[in-house]
């Protein structure tokens, strides 16, 4: 005759309170940072300059044209809108070049031209300064890739500071 073993009931024990406890627990401030915190963090603005050096007359025409006071900014990298432009503006570009006597003097570039512009970007400020969408640190001489509804490009930006009343 085959003997029947009796059935071992599993019971919750303190141990395994604690551990649904704490995964419960790290769900709920996952979710929090991500919806909560995350929105109010990129509440933070910084004006940037920024410039769009050597490019074709007609690249830069074309960003004249594409770009006005309003026009939004989206990331490249994840196509989340990070700001808006202000102002924007077109220069030829200059090269150094040696007169017949070897001196150094600048002259405009026979085919480039560089853009200039004024951003409002958004983000969250830290310790170490001002993250474009809370992820990029902004640095003088940084390059950004963004495009706007119309044209691509990536901004070195050259001056970052706290947005002027006008914004």
């Amino acid at each position: 005759m085959a003997r029947i073993k009796p059935v071992e009931k599993t019971r919750f024990n303190v141990f395994d309170i604690l551990i649904i406890l704490i995964v419960v627990a790290c769900i709920a401030a996952l979710i929090l940072r991500l919806y909560v915190f995350n929105n109010e963090a990129l509440t933070k603005k910084a004006e940037v300059k920024f410039s769009v050096n050597n490019v074709m007359q007609s690249t830069s025409e074309e960003m004249l044209k594409s770009i006005q006071n309003g026009t939004v900014l989206y990331l490249s990298s994840n196509e989340e809108v990070i700001g808006y432009v202000t102002d924007i503006k077109a220069e030829r570009s200059t090269v150094f070049a040696e007169d017949e006597d070897g001196n150094q003097i600048e002259v405009y570039h026979p085919t480039n031209w560089n853009v200039y512009g004024t951003a409002v970007l958004y983000g969250t400020s830290g310790d170490l300064g001002f993250y474009v969408n809370g992820t990029m640190r902004a640095e003088i001489n940084s390059v950004v890739s963004v495009f706007t509804s119309r044209v691509q490009f990536e901004m070195t930006l050259t001056s970052i500071s706290a947005p002027t009343d006008k914004n």
